[in-house]
This record gives C-alpha cells, sequence and structure tokens, in this order.
C-alpha cells in the first residue's frame, strides 16, 4: 500500500497590517486590531511607517499579501514573498521614483506626475451635453518624464 499523501492548504492573506509583519503580531495584537477595524467605518487614524509623518489613508490598513500554508499537522507557515497591495507601500524612503528614473529614464531625477486620467470613456450623445466629471475608464498612478530629453522621454507607474 502506497503511503498517505500529506494534503496542503495555500491561501494568501495579510503579510502587514499597518507596516508591522502580520505574523509577528500575537493574537491579542490582531484581535485587537480587528475589533478596531470591525468597529469603524473610517479610516482609524495610525500612523503608515511608509510615508513620513502621515496617517495610512485606506481602510483595514493591508499593507502587503503573504502566501501560508497549512499541512495536516495543522501548523501554517510561510511560504511566499510579501506582494505589495497598497501604492503608499511603494513610496517607502522616496527611493522608488529615482530608482525608475535610474533604470528606465537614465536620471535619477525625474519629473513625477500623478494621477493622470486614461483611456477616454465612450459615452452615447444625449450624455456628451450633460456634465460629466467621469471623463477617463481609470488613472495611472504616476508618470515619470525625463526632465530634458527630446523628444519625450517617459514610463508610466
Amino acid at each position: 500500500m502506497a503511503g498517505k499523501q500529506t494534503k496542503v492548504r495555500s491561501r494568501y492573506s495579510i503579510g502587514e497590517w499597518y507596516g508591522s509583519s502580520f505574523e509577528l503580531l500575537s493574537a491579542k495584537q490582531r484581535q485587537d486590531q480587528a475589533k478596531l477595524e470591525i468597529g469603524t467605518k473610517t479610516i482609524t487614524g495610525l500612523n503608515c511607517p511608509f510615508q513620513k509623518d502621515r496617517i495610512c489613508n485606506k481602510k483595514g490598513g493591508v499593507c502587503s499579501l503573504r502566501k501560508y500554508e497549512q499541512g495536516d499537522d495543522k501548523r501554517v507557515t510561510l511560504t511566499g514573498p510579501l506582494i505589495t497591495t497598497c501604492p503608499n507601500r511603494f513610496l517607502e524612503n522616496d527611493t522608488i521614483f529615482p530608482w525608475v528614473g535610474e533604470t528606465i529614464l537614465q536620471t535619477t531625477e525625474p519629473v513625477v506626475l500623478g494621477q493622470i486620467g486614461f483611456l477616454d470613456r465612450l459615452r452615447a450623445a444625449e450624455e456628451i451635453a450633460e456634465e460629466d466629471s467621469r471623463d477617463f475608464i481609470g488613472r495611472i498612478d504616476n508618470i515619470l518624464v525625463h526632465p530634458t530629453k527630446q523628444p519625450m522621454d517617459w514610463c508610466a507607474l
């Protein structure tokens, strides 16, 4: 008879919560934070460690996800790297724009433009005459532009 095959459950869950590594939080800390989140419909006002002197502007405060696995023995172990889900996580220490600028645009001082409208929204003829502030399908969080190259050299983040 062949050996019993181990059953493993894989799931993604919180990696960092308000900047703290989820697996390093005690059960009490997790429970207290969950109670606080459930009890409010607004942002809790906790500091964001990835933005200098600013509070977290995300309801729920999840900075990243991580893959966890649970085996037959019911133990849960980390099996994957942090996967950033919060755009502010990318802004840590203001290093992303110079790095991308140097890597893609060959400048450490790119001009950074934020929240640029992306793709015009199709509208019926009768809608065109109406006032509508939703002209775009979405927005690009940041456009980086080389400050001096002609023709313009740019990339989107």
